[in-house]
């Protein structure tokens, strides 16, 4: 997840960098992230913000010079808010654990009445901390679209949470099923159907709708080892889009509220069997 931060720096203008601080032994994702903080450190211009779950204030997160540089221009005259929600947690009683998806960072956007949420690879431990942190402000993770975390995983998107979110649409990052080599996510079987059941929940999932009815894949296995991925199809007519079957996805939120949808691969054909009555 930290490949491309070398070619991100040397390709964009960036005045902050945001990390979790946290070095892991052997991980491939650790040096990337050092490389970047040095770059950062070095240079007198950039920012630099090394989040800690415990400091980060309720009851609406941090959003200072650090975390939100960005400000209005004379083509958009609203302001986004860039609001820093979670980062590394220290497990001072060993009850937290040291898996790197649960540190880290979580970020809201909003911009005028549109609003996302980032939550990174946190899974389940994760998401029960920082729920609990701002449980006297739940609203704060009431938002317009979701990026769905952890590219779809049954541990990163629970029922609950996205209860909390209430989203209109939700986007999976996830590549395209024939990447199927190590470390992607067909491998893992994201997404994975239990996420996808949350998501789709007629009550609490996502409320949007797409413009038509589709049939998808999705995980009901990671691989492992030798052992391949297994998916079956589901049926989706809310909102949810994902890479892996849209191609790319672009989203267009207004200040107003209004969102666009922009996918680069049509709908696929719906199966006879997945019909509507």
């Amino acid at each position: 997840h930290t490949r491309s931060l070398a070619w991100t720096l040397e390709n964009f203008e960036v005045r902050n960098v945001l990390h979790n601080g946290q070095v892991v032994a052997d991980d491939p994702g650790s040096p990337p992230q050092e490389a970047m903080v040095a770059w950062a450190r070095a240079k007198a211009e950039v920012g630099e913000l090394e989040a800690v779950a415990a400091e980060i204030p309720t009851p609406a997160g941090r959003s200072d010079a650090i975390v939100d540089p960005v400000g209005s221009c004379a083509a958009a005259p609203t302001d986004p808010k860039l609001s820093l929600l979670w980062g590394r947690v220290e497990d001072v009683d060993g009850t937290y654990g040291q898996n790197p998806n649960d540190h880290s960072l979580v970020l809201r956007v909003d911009y005028g009445q549109s609003s996302v949420l980032f939550t990174g690879d946190l899974q389940m431990m994760g998401l029960s901390r920082m729920s609990a942190h701002f449980a006297q402000n739940p609203e704060v993770f009431d938002v317009d679209i979701y990026q769905v975390g952890h590219h779809g995983s049954h541990n990163a998107t629970k029922p609950y949470f996205v209860e909390l979110m209430s989203p209109e649409l939700a986007v999976v990052s996830m590549g395209e099923y024939a990447r199927d080599l190590d470390w992607t996510a067909r491998r893992y079987g994201h997404p994975h159907h239990k996420a996808v059941d949350a998501l789709l929940d007629p009550a609490h999932g996502v409320q949007g709708l797409r413009e038509g009815i589709i049939a998808a894949m999705v995980g009901i296995r990671g691989g492992w080892e030798d052992r391949p991925s297994e998916f079956e199809p589901r049926r989706f007519a809310q909102a949810v889009y994902a890479t892996g079957w849209d191609g790319d996805v672009v989203i267009r939120a207004h200040a107003n509220g209004w969102i666009e949808v922009e996918t680069e691969h049509a709908p696929p054909p719906l199966p006879a069997e997945f019909a509507e009555d």
